[in-house]
């Protein structure tokens, strides 16, 4: 299971437990209780208040709206919006209308091939289409400018090979 933020790496975790327990018989079991996990949480907590990582993301979350910025020149790139580390970058068959993509389209190039591609090289995000077709982007907490640099570089490589492939370049 791949994951990109913290709700997703708890919702792995389940999916571990429930497939384990069917893996032993017990496929019913769906009551998991677990003193040390709360012990883990604070310890996380405790650790993220002494790196001062949310203000490490307020002082970088800037940097990374504007290197998500500099893609809307790509022909599929309907709207950044975000905030923080947390974005999405709307996929949309016109950037001048904003006309969405069909479902089709979603299926096949959002789902299919851009998701794929984004993975071949190095980026575990989320494309989802379940209201307006978008890229999810959750990197991590500790992500600074170098990265935020690979994550555009990657995603202007994959969103130009998808509006190619949409016949939009």
């Amino acid at each position: 299971f791949f994951t990109s933020g913290g709700s997703e790496a708890v919702e792995t975790a389940w999916k571990l437990a429930r497939q384990y327990f069917r893996a032993i018989g017990q496929p019913k079991r769906s009551k998991v209780i677990a003193r040390n996990c709360a012990a883990v949480a604070l310890a996380n907590i405790d650790i993220m208040e002494r790196e001062d990582i949310p203000g490490r993301v307020r002082r970088f979350e800037g940097e990374f709206k504007t290197v998500l910025d500099g893609l809307r020149d790509i022909p599929i790139v309907g709207d950044v919006r975000g905030t923080g580390y947390f974005y999405a970058i709307e996929l949309v068959r016109d950037a001048t209308t904003k006309e969405s993509l069909s479902a089709e389209e979603c299926r096949t190039v959002l789902k299919g091939t851009l998701a794929r591609r984004m993975v071949e090289l190095g980026l575990l995000c989320r494309a989802d289409d379940r209201a307006e077709p978008v890229v999810v982007l959750a990197p991590p907490l500790v992500a600074g400018p170098e990265q935020f640099a690979e994550i555009a570089g990657i995603l202007r490589v994959a969103l130009t090979e998808a509006a190619v492939a949409l016949g939009r370049a």
